[in-house]
């Protein structure tokens, strides 16, 4: 592969490459966030088209007392389930 298309690659993987963050409280297992980001990577791929080689998916694991909802910390409303 040439050194300019494998620039203009980059260029367009650049600028479709979708990253998606996802925040969610603590306490998912490893396979609840494989489910997660598998599930999000193939709604990419099926609907934009995408290869899924381009997708990124973060996933922030915070504590309730990270939270806030009408005013309240999360923990204090909805305590460990």
């Amino acid at each position: 592969m040439s050194a300019l298309l494998r620039l203009s690659l980059l260029r367009r993987r650049r600028n479709k490459m979708p990253f998606v963050k996802v925040d969610i409280w603590e306490g998912r297992s490893d396979e609840e966030k494989e489910k997660i980001i598998k599930g999000i990577t193939d709604v990419f791929v099926r609907e934009l088209k995408m290869p899924k080689e381009w997708v990124q998916v973060l996933i922030s694991d915070n504590p309730r007392s990270n939270w806030g909802i009408n005013g309240e910390q999360a923990s204090k409303l909805h305590p460990e389930e």
